[in-house]
């Protein structure tokens, strides 16, 4: 097994696409996870980090590609490190 680094990661609350920037900074990097609320039911549609972009510009590409395509109320939330300060290519 590779060698293991532990990261602290402060999760913000869900919030709705439209209204992120309203809340936190999207200029930051860090984690972020999108679900969906269709029906009763909540579904984990993708977890990912950023590295070379911000939460913005990785969000946007989302936004483009496929994140309208599915039904319901998405969230999303950010996670943001504290230690270590930023992300790494072998953090998470």
């Amino acid at each position: 097994m590779g060698r293991r680094r532990i990261a602290e990661i402060e999760w913000t609350y869900p919030k709705e696409y439209n209204s992120l920037k309203e809340y936190y900074d999207i200029d930051g990097s860090g984690l972020y996870s999108i679900t969906r609320r269709f029906g009763h039911k909540q579904t984990l549609l993708y977890i990912g980090k950023t590295i070379d972009q911000n939460f913005a510009k990785r969000l946007r590409s989302h936004k483009r590609k496929w994140f309208d395509n599915y039904k319901g109320n998405k969230s999303i939330r950010l996670g943001f490190f504290n230690k270590p300060d930023s992300p790494t290519s072998d953090v998470a």
